[in-house]
């Protein structure tokens, strides 16, 4: 059925409780040794991406999302170690238009997280109607970029 749903225009719809297996809150790590903030951040599903030498005794100074912030499983948490740092900010790309494995790809390869939106993700033929933040909008690597998803015209 789940296969076939969609050819129908059936699509999944996500209830708060779905969501939340999908998605988990950042945990604070400030002031953690890099492994200790990198072992908190794996038991909740997060890749991890070093500023700074993570052999060295510097601790966790600023995180990117910040704690707190919910972001799908996965995602990748920035972190800078010490103070010896310019925080990283790239203009968030265009991805209105693309598919969800497309519109992921791009807000990746910028240094972004994607959280897709809309009860057509699952969709081959989904494609992006709307983001936040916009594009060209600069934003600091690693946060999430929400992107709504949607066919033939209609959203969910």
């Amino acid at each position: 059925f789940k296969e076939g749903l969609p050819h129908l225009g059936i699509y999944p719809t996500y209830t708060a409780e779905d969501l939340a297996k999908q998605d988990a809150s950042v945990p604070y790590v400030l002031g953690k040794t890099s492994m200790a903030a990198e072992s908190s951040l794996t038991a909740q599903g997060f890749e991890v991406r070093f500023v700074g030498d993570p052999s060295s005794s510097a601790t966790v100074s600023t995180q990117m999302p910040s704690s707190g912030t919910t972001a799908p499983k996965g995602s990748t948490i920035v972190l800078y170690l010490g103070s010896e740092f310019d925080i990283e900010t790239a203009e968030v790309p265009d991805v209105t238009g693309m598919t969800v494995e497309a519109a992921n790809t791009a807000l990746v390869n910028a240094g972004f997280n994607m959280r897709a939106t809309g009860g057509a993700t699952e969709n081959a033929s989904a494609v992006a109607e709307r983001q936040l933040p916009l594009s060209s909008t600069v934003a600091y690597k690693g946060s999430v970029v929400e992107v709504t998803f949607q066919v033939n015209g209609w959203s969910d």
